[in-house]
C-alpha cells in the first residue's frame, strides 16, 4: 500500500550488507498499482527483485 501523499516515484526497497568478504545488494518491488501511462484509471505493476553479490579484498 501506497501513501496518497506520495508521488508517483516506483515502490522499491534496497537493502546492502556485508557478510564476512562479501557485500549484498538487495533490491524488491512489490506488485502495486501505478496510474496509467495513458488515459485514466490504474494499472498493475508486476512485482519483481534482483541481488547483486562483491567479493570485498
Amino acid at each position: 500500500m501506497k501513501s496518497w501523499n506520495a508521488n508517483d516515484a516506483p515502490t522499491t526497497v534496497e537493502l546492502t550488507f556485508v557478510n564476512g568478504n562479501k557485500q549484498y545488494t538487495v533490491k524488491r518491488n512489490p506488485e502495486y498499482e501505478r496510474k496509467k501511462a495513458r488515459g485514466n484509471g490504474f494499472t498493475k505493476q508486476s512485482a519483481g527483485g534482483s541481488r547483486v553479490e562483491l567479493k570485498l579484498n
